[in-house]
């Protein structure tokens, strides 16, 4: 286990099935960390290479900004242009709550640390030019529940919410995915205040 230097800690997760996770939360207190999976952001497709890998770091010690900070390292992959997509609906949820309109500072940078240019196409996609040699992809995604966004609002359990000695993270909202590449392996890194307990 790494040493614990700081206020925060850092833990690997990998995605499990809704259905565990939900016999694993029903038990929770207020400053627990609920990880809710949601099976939308994993719906399978073809993939294009079968080498490529995502692996999200999600930080939730941004208490006062109310957001989640999200880098997205990737590897395997590379193209004149990708599209990295938010969702627009999930699953079960019955509503169109476009996780995008919550997405602000989006960033992609190469494996030299050169800043690639970025179009937003529309409320829920990004367009990443120049990305043959794409590294990583950095974005920041409001508090769903303490959104001044009042149209369209995301139900409680589709949504994200995050405070000192609590956290909902859910990944329809939270993390994106590049086009294409849905069927290839991910895994989640969380930074979190130490005292929080994780279901």
């Amino acid at each position: 286990e790494q040493e614990k230097t700081s206020n925060f800690d850092y833990r690997t997760v990998h995605v499990i099935p809704t259905t565990l996770l939900q016999s694993i939360t029903r038990n929770l207190t207020m400053k627990n960390l609920i990880l809710v999976f949601n099976a939308a952001m994993l719906t399978c497709c073809t993939s294009f290479a079968n080498d490529a890998r995502f692996n999200y770091k999600i930080d939730l010690t941004q208490f006062e900004a109310d957001s989640i900070n999200v880098t997205l390292e990737v590897s395997g992959i590379g193209a004149d242009s990708l599209v990295f997509q938010f969702a627009t609906t999930a699953p079960g949820t019955y509503q169109r709550f476009d996780a995008g309109r919550f997405v602000g500072n989006f960033r992609a940078f190469d494996k030299a640390e050169n800043l690639l240019p970025v179009v937003r196409r529309n409320v829920n996609q990004f367009v990443i030019n120049n990305a043959t040699h794409i590294n990583k992809i950095l974005y920041e995604v409001d508090d769903t529940q303490g959104s001044p966004i009042k149209e369209n609002p995301v139900i409680a359990a589709a949504g994200s919410n995050l405070e000192k000695d609590n956290a909902l993270f859910n990944p329809a909202v939270v993390c994106g995915y590049v086009q294409g590449y849905q069927a290839s392996p991910i895994s989640v890194t969380f930074n979190y205040p130490r005292w929080w307990k994780v279901g």
